[in-house]
């Protein structure tokens, strides 16, 4: 089974609007791939919800966490690469993918789609990911 990791970005848009990263979303469910989380990018998770622009509250940001925790493997990585200068927090999703062997990385992060593939992970579009990873593909 493929191995994947969501950058928070993705996250957001497929727990909250429907699209192609509800669509990425839905494969993990139904289990036609794996998906990694770190504890960090958890937290992360939870504080991108909390923000007011939202609207949900700590209470449903927290549900939603759950559910992506129960969702996924929780892996902790133990070295965090310096890659990415200009966003330091991306390291976190590209140790995470790294930790878990993951095959793709799945983010609209303008920094982590310029790495394109890097240690053995590719960094795609939801899109991209999406075409390579549904089923009959």
């Amino acid at each position: 089974m493929r191995k994947v990791v969501f950058d928070t970005n993705v996250w957001v848009s497929g727990l909250l609007w429907n699209g192609v990263p509800r669509a990425l979303i839905e494969l993990a469910l139904r289990g036609h791939i794996r998906v990694a989380v770190s504890p960090w990018m958890l937290a992360e998770l939870k504080d991108v919800l909390e923000r007011p622009k939202f609207g949900l509250g700590e209470l449903t940001a927290f549900r939603f966490v759950r559910e992506v925790e129960d969702l996924c493997e929780l892996v902790a990585p133990e070295i965090v690469p310096a890659l990415i200068p200009k966003d330091p927090d991306d390291d976190h999703v590209v140790a995470c993918a790294i930790a878990f062997d993951a095959e793709i990385i799945a983010t609209g992060d303008e920094h982590l789609l310029a790495l394109r593939g890097h240690l053995g992970v590719r960094c795609l579009t939801p899109a991209e990911a999406l075409l390579r990873l549904a089923p009959n593909s």
